[in-house]
């Protein structure tokens, strides 16, 4: 399935609307990381994709705005990522559907 109503936004244009959003991150050297309970990970250098969803309060802004944030407790496996890493690209829907999965799928 091919991604459909992506949107190629600004920080400043996010709406809390509801959504589905792509992060593309780039890493430029070989690291070791430690991710939460997860431990250890390496990262090789080059892009990585996150897709996630924001269906709860603030919509699509209180959620890119925070991945996007260099200031924040480490809470989920992103935000171990995204210490380390540049985020090239976001892209969004604000389809009400629930879109995650079938972005991993395509």
């Amino acid at each position: 399935m091919a991604i459909q109503n992506i949107q190629y936004l600004k920080t400043r244009t996010l709406l809390s609307d509801k959504g589905t959003y792509l992060l593309m991150l780039e890493s430029r050297g070989h690291l070791m990381i430690e991710v939460g309970k997860r431990g250890a990970m390496a990262l090789e250098p080059g892009f990585y994709l996150y897709v996630g969803s924001a269906f709860g309060p603030g919509g699509i802004k209180a959620r890119v705005g925070r991945h996007l944030s260099a200031d924040k407790p480490l809470r989920w496996h992103i935000d171990y990522l995204r210490r380390v890493t540049t985020v090239r690209e976001v892209c969004i829907s604000y389809d009400p559907r629930q879109l995650e999965s079938k972005w991993v799928d395509a």
